[in-house]
């Protein structure tokens, strides 16, 4: 064993020797944060601050209106009346009072916030999800919505806020978790304030933001035309359709942010139940330092989201598989916890889950095969079993259902744009379904490993947590790397260990209590190991292993902690707690590198930039967005070549995305001359061409491909020298705006 944890130690040594050099601190890049582009101005100043507080305030309401839904819905639900064996209570709330129970008879009030909170925000997407449908996403319509809320959660919200108030005053920390309190705050603050700026990245703009936004000026769910991730299930996204209609794109990222809080707070509150013997704010600190963790939240992204739903749920589910069997619940006084309770609560949160994205069914499959076999252990009344689990499936379908519906109804695929050779789907084709799937199969080699025999794979896989931790920086564009995404040195570094916990675990653990916490542990690592595995066959970029990490962040202080039982010897305990503080204060001086030096929320916030400025400095075709915005009319259409990023045009559009078939392509297929594309656009009435040269660069060997023959080629190559497109804007970097000069053409329509 001391072989072992030495190896541990030394492996953890060369991890983070590989690992600097890719990516070193470099205090000069700290520093240029300082440098600012421009002056300080009162009037932006107050202009921004504005901007910044109404988001903070209108956020701080829709989580009071979401404690409120969610404490509300789950104080609702009678365990009883579901036929579940379990004995009734007379409390109302009795369902929070069970998620709170704990071997040691000591409630968490914690835990009743996070899944109340869970579940109000699901609700609350939900319901702007109805509205959408029914066409009232007006502004005055989402006014009566937050105002009937607050009135709603009132009660709830001052009880709430009361109760944590109290606990902060009565809170003494010691000098340890003083430093990591601070530490974790200060890496929670540099997140906050680089989600304070207007919304400046890629996917946001394409679609997490600008689907949205076609929603609010339509007022209702409307199909997306030539945009196919416009038909991903959009749970999270409905959040932000509120936050874009109330306080800009400052509040959508805000909404993002606020689930990187929610997920370090549930991870808090998961320690603390099942390893009361570890420091709980050890593994938040682990997750949260993860270097892209706190970039990445603080982005209008659903990755952050995604993570606190799918930790919820494996944290219902160990409850459940925690709960006592049925004569220990008759024998002992104060046992009150069913373990059916939590599965309503597991049963709505994996309906969220799959409300959020398609990837999420083989996960919830995974997670609802564990529950199951939990039931059956733990109680002998099969019947019983199975009706309640037919129960909850019918409740988590029910929930999920609707987003599958709707693409069903607007594309005649309930997975569009995925399964396209079993469903079709309209405005996809073979060759857009089979380039995203290339695509996804670059990242990582994976394309190359599907090619092998099955003996390479499994050698592959052992090989890819060191090669997509040690993912070279500055290359997300290049095909075979794993984004642009640092996952850091520490969950690399501390494999090993976790290996080692699980068989010091198996010898030393003798309390039943303390088998049970193991138990909890192993389901952890069992459930990060199928999501590593799913995640390795299907898409390859580090971002998509976010929802793992709170797992193996975790599991990290639990194997320390089994370390310490093992080994009495002090050196190697104080070697491995001393690597993994050195990681820590590497991660977060890595994370305030990368945020001064690519991310620098400053000069917005001190009323240094305008909006304007700072769209213009990030985004090098934003002038483009501010002509059309001011030299046209608001009725005037405007057709997108080589561009696909649209949240910022003010004017109607017809752009298509990156992976679906350009709009003037599909144009130039219907026709022979240039006259006949004249003719299309005037049907469509377009009356401006924004042509993003530059970046159609970047892509042009995929663009080219979609041409099915030269004469298409030679036809677009022509209809862009045209006379009749006339110049209005243009810029060095390649950028051009024309306006279409109908003639003739245009009297016919």
């Amino acid at each position: 064993m001391k072989l072992l944890l030495l190896l541990c130690f030394l492996f953890a040594f060369v991890v983070f020797i590989f690992y600097y050099p890719l990516y070193p601190i470099i205090p000069s890049s700290i520093l240029a944060g300082v440098n600012f582009p421009g002056l300080f101005q009162w009037q932006t100043f107050l202009s921004n601050l504005f901007s910044i507080l109404t988001s903070i305030v209108n956020l701080l309401i829709i989580l009071s209106i979401a404690y409120g839904f969610g404490k509300k819905t789950l104080s609702l639900i009678n365990i009883s009346g579901w036929n579940t064996g379990c004995p009734s209570t007379e409390d109302h709330n009795r369902l929070l009072m069970n998620l709170s129970h704990t071997d040691s008879d000591t409630s968490d009030d914690t835990e009743q916030v996070i899944f109340s909170v869970a579940v109000g925000l699901g609700l609350l997407s939900l319901l702007l999800f109805g509205l959408g449908l029914i066409g009232h996403l007006r502004y005055q319509v989402l006014f009566i919505l937050l105002i009937f809320g607050i009135i709603f959660s009132y009660q709830e919200t001052k009880h709430w806020i009361t109760k944590c108030w109290q606990k902060l005053l009565k809170i003494k920390l010691t000098k340890r978790n003083q430093s990591l309190t601070i530490f974790i705050l200060f890496i929670l603050s540099l997140s906050f304030l680089s989600s304070l700026t207007p919304c400046t990245e890629s996917d946001a703009l394409r679609y997490h933001l600008a689907v949205p936004q076609q929603y609010l000026w339509k007022h209702r769910i409307v199909y997306v035309p030539y945009n196919a991730f416009s038909n991903f299930p959009f749970l999270i996204e409905s959040l932000y359709t509120l936050g874009l209609a109330i306080s800009g794109t400052i509040l959508p990222k805000l909404i993002h942010w606020l689930f990187l809080v929610l997920t370090a707070i549930a991870i808090h509150s998961f320690t603390k139940r099942f390893s009361p013997f570890t420091n709980p704010l050890v593994p938040v600190a682990i997750y949260i330092s993860t270097p892209f963790i706190p970039i990445i939240s603080s982005w209008a992204f659903i990755e952050s989201g995604l993570t606190f739903y799918v930790f919820i749920a494996i944290y219902t589910l160990c409850i459940t598989g925690r709960a006592r069997n049925k004569k220990a619940e008759t024998s002992e006084k104060n046992s009150n916890f069913c373990p059916q309770s939590t599965c309503y609560l597991f049963s709505i949160v994996t309906g969220f889950l799959l409300g959020i994205k398609y990837s999420m069914v083989a996960v919830v499959f995974f997670l609802w095969s564990i529950l199951i076999i939990i039931l059956f252990y733990q109680r002998k009344d099969y019947k019983k079993i199975l009706n309640h689990s037919i129960l909850c499936l019918i409740l988590t379908t029910g929930i999920a259902i609707p987003w599958y519906i709707k693409n069903y109804i607007y594309t005649g695929n309930p997975v569009y744009p995925l399964g396209y050779s079993i469903f079709g789907g309209t405005d996809w084709s073979q060759f857009n379904a089979e380039y995203y799937t290339a695509h996804a199969q670059e990242k990582g080699w994976l394309a190359q490993a599907n090619q092998q025999n099955l003996g390479y794979r499994i050698i592959e896989l052992f090989q890819l947590p060191w090669r997509a931790t040690m993912n070279p920086p500055k290359t997300a564009m290049h095909p075979v790397n794993f984004g642009d995404w640092q996952l850091g040195p520490i969950y690399l570094a501390f494999l090993p260990l976790i290996v080692y916990a699980v068989i010091c675990s198996r010898k030393i653990s003798s309390h039943c209590s303390e088998k049970k916490n193991n138990l909890t542990f192993y389901l952890l690592l069992l459930t990060a190991i199928y999501y590593f595995i799913f995640w390795s066959a299907t898409y390859r970029d580090n971002r998509f292993l976010q929802p793992i990490l709170p797992l193996l962040s975790a599991l990290i202080p639990w194997s320390l902690y089994q370390m310490r039982i093992a080994e009495k010897k002090l050196g190697m305990r104080y070697l491995l707690f001393g690597t993994l503080g050195i990681m820590l204060v590497y991660n977060a001086i890595w994370t305030v590198q990368t945020v001064a030096r690519y991310h620098n929320p400053l000069s917005f916030i001190i009323g240094m930039e305008s909006n304007e400025a700072f769209l213009a400095r990030n985004l090098d075709y934003y002038p483009m967005f501010t002509y059309v915005n001011q030299k046209t009319l608001p009725d005037d259409r405007i057709l997108f070549i080589g561009e696909y990023r649209a949240l910022y045009c003010q004017r109607p559009y017809y752009c298509a995305d990156f992976f679906d078939t350009p709009v003037i392509l599909r144009i130039i297929q219907q026709s022979e001359t240039v006259d006949q594309i004249k003719e299309k656009l005037a049907e469509l009435q377009v009356k401006y061409i924004l042509y993003n040269e530059k970046e159609l660069r970047l892509y042009y060997p995929y663009f080219r491909q979609r041409f099915k023959s030269i004469a298409e080629l030679e036809l677009f190559q022509l209809f862009l020298a045209s006379p009749s497109l006339l110049p209005v804007y243009h810029n060095p970097r390649g950028m051009t705006i024309f306006q279409v000069q109908y003639g003739q053409v245009l009297e016919k329509y």
